[in-house]
């Protein structure tokens, strides 16, 4: 069958485009592309191309890793090459609606590099474990440090955090416990199980319970992996948080670039991490319109109004839609060919 990732790229990218359109038009209000260029030009150049550097020190973090543990598993690898496969990821994560391609096709790529789905299965989980712990313990730390902002304010900008922060650390917690507790995941198979049965619209209840044990299957040997290579998965959080570190200072850079300094980097930081789990599960592509209305309504804290859609727009071309686009790139120079050369199986 046809990966329903590719398949969709130009539908996607159609939506991406209108919901761009939509938040420049209407969520982003005062904004002006005249203000945006003046603001552009008004920056410090050298500052935001450190911006910049931070969005590929972000991509070169995720290759390190991944290089990392395919070189554990015995491949030989390069940087160059698990790079690409970060590109790969960020451009689907941020095509598809709560990043839910990302890592099939990352998967999908490494497989024509002769790298079996069963090793970048728990590569990608790793990876995955790893960037939503530190991620989600940086928005609550963001979340504390401006309780009272975000308690005196009402709407839906507020229940997005709400809504952000539960689900994620929901999601978080499952995965810890279905990999670390095998009573845990007895109990989720049990559940599922249950559900199959019950659900009439499922035709083909064998197939969707082999499903469900394979799935499982994959969470029990990420847990056996890290129990086993405490040493190499410390050296994947170290690695880890500087690539969340380098993408969420991106904020600070364009705060600074822009002629500001009075906040401090912390709680620049923080607030970027905030703003970043609370749309991380927004069903749409790269989250575009929300993440936007949320970052408005919380760099408010930092940013006058007269500047605060300026500085919205240049955070955003720099740490999502320029390193989308570059993202694309790589991805299509590097596996495109190959790609839409062999759509109709690589979906097996």
């Amino acid at each position: 069958m046809k990966n329903k990732f590719v398949k969709n790229i130009p539908r996607n990218i159609l939506i991406m485009l209108i919901l761009i359109y939509i938040t420049f038009r209407y969520l982003l209000r005062g904004f002006s592309r005249k203000e945006v260029i003046y603001a552009f030009l008004n920056s410090d150049k050298k500052v935001l191309a450190f911006g910049i550097v931070l969005s590929l020190i972000y991509m070169i973090c995720e290759g390190f890793n991944t290089k990392s543990m395919l070189e554990f598993f015995g491949y030989k690898t390069n940087i160059f090459r698990t790079v690409n496969y970060a590109f790969t990821g960020y451009f689907f994560s941020g095509l598809t609606p709560s990043a839910t391609g990302g890592q099939p096709m990352q998967m999908v790529v490494m497989k024509t590099d002769g790298i079996k789905v069963s090793h970048s299965s728990i590569i990608l989980m790793i990876e995955l474990c790893a960037f939503q712990l530190i991620s989600i313990c940086m928005a609550i730390i963001g979340f504390f440090l401006n309780y009272n902002y975000i308690f005196s304010k009402k709407g839906v900008d507020v229940w997005i955090i709400y809504a952000g922060l539960i689900s994620n650390s929901i999601v978080f917690l499952f995965i810890f416990f279905v990999i670390f507790s095998r009573r845990f995941v007895i109990y989720i198979k049990k559940i599922s199980f249950f559900i199959i049965a019950k659900l009439s619209l499922i035709k083909d209840k064998n197939n969707k319970r082999k499903s469900v044990v394979k799935s499982l299957e994959e969470y029990r040997k990420s847990a056996m992996f890290i129990k086993t290579n405490k040493l190499l998965i410390l050296k994947v959080l170290l690695v880890e948080t500087l690539q969340i570190l380098s993408l969420y200072s991106i904020s600070y850079i364009v705060y600074l670039a822009l002629g500001f300094n009075s906040a401090p980097y912390y709680q620049v930081l923080f607030l970027q991490a905030l703003a970043y789990v609370s749309v991380s599960s927004v069903p749409l592509p790269g989250a575009i319109g929300v993440s936007e209305k949320l970052l408005r309504f919380l760099f408010l804290i930092i940013y006058s109004k007269n500047i605060i859609s300026e500085a919205v727009m240049l955070t955003r071309v720099i740490n999502f839609y320029m390193l989308f686009i570059i993202s694309a790139l790589a991805f299509f120079v590097s596996f495109g060919k190959y790609i839409f050369k062999h759509k109709e199986d690589i979906g097996e």
